[in-house]
C-alpha cells in the first residue's frame, strides 16, 4: 500500500481573556502533492477567512455586466421537494449599465442639416457665364435673424467688393441675439443667387446678412426656409390615428411641390417679360427646365389626386356612407374632373 503523507499540524496559541490561561487549538491542512504547478494551485486554504467587501462586489458585477441573484424558494418548491421532484433553480439576470468611454457617446457622423450647395460668384468664364462656387449651408430652422454669409467667403471666394454691399433696414441694423447671449451685428446685406446640385429649383437673388465670423459659409434662417418650402413644418401627430385618409399626405406633400414650382416659375416668367432686366445667357435653358418640370409635377398630382378620389369615394360608399357625403365627394371630384360627371369604379386587381 502506498504511504500517505502525513497531514501538516498547525498549533494556534490564544490567552483566554477570562482565565489568563493559553489555549491550544489545532488545524490540519490538507498537504498538497509538489507535483502541481505552483499557478494551478488554490489561493484560498481551509483557515483563511475572505471578508465581504462591497467595492469588489460592484466591480465584478461591473466588469462582467450581470448579477445573479437566486430567488427565495417558494411553497411550490417545496411541495415539489418531498416528491422528489427536480426543479431548476431560478436565477435572475439583471443587465447593469457597462460604463463607457466618453468617445463612444459622441455622434461623428457628419450633420443632414449642412448641404453642399453653389452660389453664382462675381467671376465669370470665357462664355460670359458666372462661374459657380461651392459652399456648405446649415439649415438653421431656429434662426429669426434671416439668412447669414460670412465676410470671407463673399469677398475671398465670390469675389464681391465691399462697394458692392447693400444697406441694412433698421430692424437689420438692430442685430440679433444668439442662444449664448452673443450680438451678432451684420455688415451689411448682399443678394446671392444658389441652388442645390440635385434639385432644379435655383433660388435667385435670395437677401443674406453679411457677418463677419468666418466659421460658416451660409446659414438659411427660418424665414426662407418656410417661404421657399425648403422643409415642411413638422408634424408631431403622424403617430397617432387621427382618420387621415389612406394617400392624403402622398397628394398633398405633390400639391406643395406643385405651389413651389408655380412660384418660382412666376418669378422667372416676370424676369423673363421685363425686357431692361439683365439676364444671364443661361436663362432661356433654365427657364425651359422649369417649365418642364412644373407640368411633370402637375400630371403627377393629377393622377395621383384622380386614384385618391375614386378610392375614397367607393371605400365609403361600400361601408354604407350616408348620400349627402356622397353627393359632395362627387361634387369635389367634377370640380377637379370638370367633363367626368360620375366617378368611375375602380378597377379589379
Amino acid at each position: 500500500m502506498a504511504k500517505v503523507p502525513a497531514a501538516d499540524v498547525v498549533e494556534l496559541n490564544r490567552t483566554d481573556s477570562t482565565s489568563g490561561e493559553k489555549a491550544t487549538y489545532i488545524s490540519s491542512i490538507s498537504h498538497r502533492s509538489s507535483s502541481v504547478k505552483p499557478p494551478m494551485r488554490s489561493s484560498r486554504s481551509r483557515i483563511t477567512l475572505v471578508g465581504y467587501d462591497e467595492d469588489l462586489e460592484y466591480k465584478l458585477d461591473t466588469a462582467y455586466g450581470t448579477t445573479s441573484k437566486v430567488k427565495d424558494f417558494t411553497w411550490l418548491d417545496h411541495l415539489l421537494g418531498i416528491f422528489c421532484i427536480k426543479r431548476g433553480g431560478r436565477v435572475s439576470l439583471a443587465m447593469t449599465a457597462m460604463p463607457r468611454k466618453p468617445e463612444e457617446d459622441e455622434d461623428i457622423r457628419p450633420s443632414p442639416w449642412i448641404v453642399p450647395v453653389y452660389v453664382l460668384s462675381s467671376q465669370k468664364d470665357e462664355s460670359r457665364h458666372f462661374i459657380s462656387k461651392e459652399a456648405k449651408c446649415t439649415i438653421d430652422t431656429g434662426n429669426l435673424q434671416g439668412n447669414l454669409v460670412s465676410k470671407a467667403f463673399v469677398t475671398d471666394v465670390l469675389g464681391y467688393l465691399e462697394s458692392q454691399f447693400q444697406p441694412l433696414t433698421k430692424a437689420e441694423e438692430a442685430g440679433g441675439t444668439g442662444v449664448t447671449g452673443h450680438k451678432l451685428i451684420p455688415q451689411g446685406a448682399i443678394s446671392l443667387t444658389w441652388y442645390h446640385s440635385n434639385s432644379t429649383r435655383v433660388f435667385r437673388d435670395m437677401r443674406f446678412l453679411i457677418s463677419e465670423h468666418p466659421m460658416y459659409d451660409l446659414i438659411l434662417g427660418s424665414r426662407s426656409i418656410h417661404q421657399n418650402r425648403i422643409l415642411d413644418v413638422p408634424n408631431l401627430a403622424h403617430l397617432i390615428d387621427n382618420g387621415v385618409e389612406p394617400g392624403a399626405e402622398k397628394l398633398e406633400d405633390l400639391l406643395d411641390k406643385v405651389n413651389g414650382l408655380k412660384d418660382d416659375f412666376a418669378e422667372m416668367q416676370d424676369k423673363m417679360e421685363d425686357k431692361k432686366s439683365p439676364k444671364d445667357p443661361e436663362f432661356p435653358e433654365q427657364y425651359r427646365k422649369m417649365e418642364e418640370a412644373l407640368n411633370t409635377a402637375v400630371r403627377k398630382y393629377d393622377v395621383e389626386n384622380r386614384n385618391f378620389q375614386q378610392r375614397r369615394y367607393w371605400n365609403r360608399h361600400k361601408k354604407g356612407a350616408k348620400q349627402e357625403e356622397l353627393d359632395q365627394l362627387i361634387d369635389e371630384w367634377r370640380q377637379a374632373f370638370p367633363p367626368e360627371q360620375e366617378i368611375p369604379p375602380l378597377k379589379k386587381d
